[in-house]
């Protein structure tokens, strides 16, 4: 039982917590900072505890150069995620838990140079696991570039990646927040209802991320309208999923910010094929389960009203598919249970006839006339929550 109290920690009342999953640790912050305890812990029942010494661990991982070197700087993040954990950003740290210093969130923000090597473990034991040529070559590459990290661990190999995503909202669409519905290539539709983003490379920051995902996969009409910041610092939560395209599981560290766009929802649209009320009788019929718990929500009237955007990407021959819709709606369309419903309703739509579309840099420069296209880089806009705040891709 760990107890924390107004005395001597930073609560308003004496608070409790129940240890239910042992083993776990206890004060790691002692590990790799000087750290004053801010609780007291007691047994309930007989268990067991083991003692580690601090001066006894770094006398052991300096036998070995690399690990000696992984290990500081493991160090140097658990140190960079305790200074900046106060609130309102995260919870205060406590014994028991310090925010943001999962394994995964750590080894992520290591040097380049040591999350190759933590890597390069990880896929030989992928190889020695009977992993295909395609997976281990696709996996490399990731890793060359940056984009994840292969770690083996107890239990097996495990692929982390920083995620950057969006919650873009308009005054314009009734507040409502824009959603990636799924993408289209070759004539096959792949559904996936989720915010957009996109993978953080090592040389990359949050925003720098997001803007370059910006000019390259959301409509046009973005790039000629302000997209704001919200005064709200970047939601963090991690998933756990496994990797549809290299069969491993996989720890997404996604990073989400709140944004505005003032637009009024210009540009071409997909044509709805379906005739309202078509897609509820011949596929709704097996959600039934699922409808009689989002009684709120008709599907089939939902689907029929969407207005869908698209937009093309001739570097890799697809098209995403984008659409406003309610918070509520965003959920029941994200679901498991409704990907079928989905996947079989997007495969039917109609892209409308392409225009002709000028290739954008990714500094936001029109190649062709060479003239900067609208987008605050810097300066002061209005936020989401009415406040003066910086443009989110200031000083990037």
């Amino acid at each position: 039982m760990y107890t924390q109290d107004p005395e001597t920690s930073p609560v308003k009342d004496v608070q409790e917590t129940t240890l239910k999953d042992p083993p776990c640790f206890l004060c790691e912050a002692a590990l790799w900072v000087n750290w004053i305890h801010v609780g007291t812990a007691v047994t309930v029942k007989l268990c067991k505890v083991f003692e580690v010494h601090v001066d006894a661990v770094f006398q052991v991982v300096k036998r070995d150069r690399m690990i000696h070197a992984i290990t500081l700087e493991y160090c140097k993040q658990f140190h960079a995620k305790l200074v900046v954990a106060v609130p309102p950003e995260t919870e205060w740290p406590t014994d028991l838990v310090v925010p943001a210093t999962t394994y995964p969130e750590l080894i992520i923000n290591m040097r380049p140079a040591l999350k190759g090597v933590i890597s390069m473990d990880g896929i030989a034991q992928l190889e020695a696991t009977g992993a295909s040529s395609h997976t281990l070559e696709s996996l490399n590459g990731e890793v060359e570039n940056g984009v994840s990290v292969i770690v083996h661990r107890r239990g097996g190999v495990n692929r982390i990646v920083q995620v950057a995503a969006m919650k873009i909202f308009s005054s314009n669409m009734d507040d409502k927040v824009l959603v990636k519905l799924g993408s289209r290539k070759e004539g096959q539709t792949f559904a996936r209802c989720e915010l957009p983003g996109t993978k953080v490379s090592t040389q990359e920051s949050l925003h720098d991320a997001l803007y370059r995902f910006i000019f390259a996969e959301l409509p046009t009409e973005f790039h000629q309208h302000g997209i704001l910041d919200s005064a709200v610092g970047p939601q963090t939560e991690t998933l756990l999923e496994r990797s549809k395209k290299h069969s491993i599981p996989s720890t997404y560290i996604r990073q989400t910010l709140i944004l505005a766009v003032d637009w009024n929802g210009s540009g071409p649209v997909c044509t709805n094929m379906h005739r309202k009320g078509v897609v509820k009788r011949s596929l709704l019929r097996k959600q039934g389960t699922f409808i009689k718990k989002t009684k709120s929500l008709r599907l089939d009237q939902m689907l029929a009203d969407l207005v869908v955007y698209p937009v093309w990407d001739d570097t890799a021959d697809l098209v995403y598919l984008y659409t406003w819709v309610t918070e509520e709606e965003f959920e029941a369309l994200r679901g498991s249970r409704t990907l079928g419903l989905l996947q079989s309703w997007l495969s039917c739509l109609m892209l409308p006839p392409r225009e002709d579309k000028l290739p954008v840099s990714m500094d936001g420069i029109d190649p062709v006339n060479q003239s900067t296209i609208e987008m605050p880089r810097h300066g002061f806009c209005k936020s989401v929550s009415g406040r003066d705040v910086p443009s989110f891709t200031e000083g990037h």
